[in-house]
């Protein structure tokens, strides 16, 4: 590969390590001067043209330290997975060295423990794989933004509950003692993540306040013959519990006029609807759903009223 191979695959970027590869010192010195290539960072240039990124500047950070030798992680991971609700403008990367390398405007974090299933690559760039990412971002994210970020990577297909329980506990025989996020998390969240954060919280609360767990993402039939799927329901009962966002169900008017027909479809195949919005209270939602219940399926009710 000659160094417009590495820059094609490298977003711009020659390590001196790779140049040296393929060019001899002078050859290299004739690069740099005539601007063919530009120093970048400490041992890696770019190619002159090459467009500056975010991703181009991990990349940087990797290739300094050496390749092989780093990978993106944290928060700067989270954000080339596109794992939601995880601010990333720092750039941060782990190595297995003990020494940690001084690398301007880069956080480097040091591991012990960096197994190759680990690792992946996502945009050409090598990066803590998706469960590892979360893993170690509980760390330094609050519980709640962590809840967030889980269930979003998990909604979007990126990992699942048993992927981050797994890089869980491989990092807790390693040692690692700082796993209370992850696992009060973990224990809390069941079933299917939903369509938003907003049907995450549904179930959270029904089940704090003793209901059982209602089926997620059902797929029911109405009177005519059309096909729904129901956010939450309790399906003995006929009770669908649908949570409305503008993030979710699209523009308000279009989602108004759709769901209206949808919810006149299931009231006649005997369905009734209970509907929330991030204006909902937590009350107001548990008393709508115990009243169904008591009026459909008594044995389904906790045994006080919310």
């Amino acid at each position: 590969m000659g160094i417009d191979g590495f820059g094609r695959a490298q977003h711009g970027l020659v390590a001196v390590y790779q140049a040296l590869e393929v060019l001899s010192p002078a050859q290299l010195e004739n690069e740099l001067s005539s601007g063919r290539l530009i120093p970048h960072r400490r041992r890696v240039y770019r190619c002159r043209g090459a467009p500056g990124s975010y991703v181009q500047e991990v990349l940087a950070a990797i290739l300094a330290i050496g390749l092989g030798a780093a990978v993106a992680c944290r928060n700067t991971a989270a954000r080339l997975h596109g794992i939601p609700d995880v601010p990333a403008v720092l750039v941060e990367v782990l190595t297995l060295r003990s020494k940690k390398p001084v690398l301007s405007g880069v956080r480097v974090h040091t591991s012990n423990y960096l197994p190759a299933h680990h690792v992946t690559l996502t945009h050409g760039v090598p990066a803590t794989t998706v469960a590892r990412t979360l893993v170690d971002l509980s760390a330094c994210l609050s519980h709640e933004t962590w809840a967030r970020a889980l269930r979003g990577a998990v909604r979007l297909g990126l990992t699942t509950y048993d992927e981050v329980y797994r890089a869980r506990d491989e990092m807790r025989a390693r040692g690692r003692r700082r796993t209370t996020v992850v696992d009060e998390t973990l224990t809390s969240l069941a079933g299917d993540p939903g369509d938003s954060d907003g049907e995450a919280k549904l179930v959270r609360w029904l089940i704090e306040a003793g209901f059982p767990m209602p089926e997620q993402q059902l797929w029911v039939v109405g009177t005519t013959g059309e096909r729904f799927r129901l956010d939450l329901a309790y399906q003995a009962a006929k009770i669908d519990m649908e949570y409305d966002g503008v993030d979710a169900h699209g523009k308000p008017v279009d989602a108004f006029i759709e769901d209206r027909a949808r919810d006149d479809s299931l009231t006649l195949s005997g369905y009734l609807v209970i509907r929330a919005t991030k204006r909902t209270s937590r009350r107001t939602f548990l008393r709508r759903v115990f009243a169904a219940l008591q009026e459909r399926s008594p044995g389904l009710c906790p045994t006080s009223p919310p």
